[in-house]
């Protein structure tokens, strides 16, 4: 036998002028509301943090990536530490953090700065910042016009810019100035046969870069 129930429904969205239909035993109609589904964090543990560290450790290789894999396995096996292979996979972590990066070898360029009737012909790894050092105290504007690419070797390159002081002698003014009579030849600047075989040997990924329009 089947009761039909004769209130009316209170949810706005299903108040349509129909009435519910209840059997006897079944379960009272929940209201057809919209639950929001909160986005849910993961909390990760120590332990979880330390496994993952562990792991990139282990991925990385080096000196510490066989005893990093192994402190993994065991927890993953054992499901614990004792306290020294705690204390021992911090340090771990720690040390690896520490370690420095690698970065980008420098790479070294022979520049001539122009400031007026003079021309200061020197080496760096980077050209903007030695314009602004020099620009200290000078009336003239300095105005980068020639530049050489060198290498990522600095001792290599300080080597060529005494060639290139030799190159320009007779028109030194003083210290690394020059008159500016002498861009012809520096514009000539070439590295000799024998230099430039073994620079090309060390170097061969590498392009000599001898004049740009542009300095950087």
């Amino acid at each position: 036998m089947r009761i039909i129930s004769t209130a009316p429904l209170t949810n706005s969205n299903e108040a349509n002028g129909m009435y519910q239909e209840v059997g006897k035993g079944d379960p009272m109609p929940k209201r057809n509301t919209t639950n929001k589904k909160r986005s849910q964090k993961v909390h990760l543990t120590d332990a979880d943090k330390i496994l993952i560290s562990l792991e990139n450790i282990a991925m990385e290789g080096g000196q510490d990536a066989r005893t990093a894999n192994s402190l993994k396995l065991w927890y993953i096996e054992h499901k614990s530490w004792s306290s020294k292979q705690w204390d021992y996979a911090r340090a771990i972590i720690r040390k690896s953090k520490d370690k420095p990066k690698a970065g980008k070898p420098k790479k070294y360029y022979l520049y001539a700065l122009v400031a007026g009737p003079a021309v200061k012909l020197g080496f760096s790894s980077n050209i903007n910042s030695r314009i602004k050092q020099v620009q200290t105290g000078q009336p003239h504007k300095l105005e980068c016009v020639w530049r050489y690419y060198t290498g990522t070797n600095q001792a290599e390159a300080k080597k060529l810019e005494s060639k290139l002081h030799r190159w320009c002698l007779k028109w030194k003014v003083r210290g690394e100035w020059y008159a500016i009579e002498c861009m012809p030849t520096v514009e000539k600047f070439t590295l000799n046969d024998k230099t430039a075989k073994q620079f090309h040997q060390d170097r061969a990924d590498e392009t000599i870069i001898n004049q740009l329009p542009e300095c950087f």
